[in-house]
């Protein structure tokens, strides 16, 4: 299942990028790949009490590059981000970490991007 996250990454010179971080499956491999996408640069200090990142995101589905969000406090209204170079902004981080094989005495294979486990009376269903 894919998800956006505003997120925080540090830089070398004690600033970093509020990025917004978008996270799926592999779709053949066990493997959940997290990509962060710039918006601007801030410090540490500042994501966490001005932004309060971490915390979900939306994807506006109305134009590439910008992502709504929701308030974390009631009366809060939403905030919208922006990429930092719009549609055309490339991530600056890549993450990858593996999926582990559910513990199960039945097959189980991994495909369209999540587990499956094989029962005598359904077939392939998700573990």
């Amino acid at each position: 299942m894919s998800t956006y996250r505003l997120d925080w990454t540090a830089a070398d010179n004690g600033t970093g990028w509020l990025c917004i971080v978008y996270t799926d499956n592999s779709w053949s491999e066990p493997v959940r790949i997290s990509q962060w996408w710039p918006c601007f640069t801030c410090t540490k200090r500042d994501s966490q009490y001005v932004y309060e990142a971490p915390r979900k995101a939306a994807d506006t589905g109305v134009s590439d590059g910008i992502y709504n969000i929701p308030p974390l406090h009631a009366g809060e209204a939403w905030k919208t981000m922006h990429l930092k170079d719009g549609g055309r902004t490339m991530p600056i981080r890549t993450d990858s970490e593996a999926i582990p094989k559910p513990r199960t005495r039945v097959p189980v294979k991994y495909e369209r991007g999540c587990w499956w486990k094989n029962l005598k009376r359904e077939g392939w269903v998700r573990a």
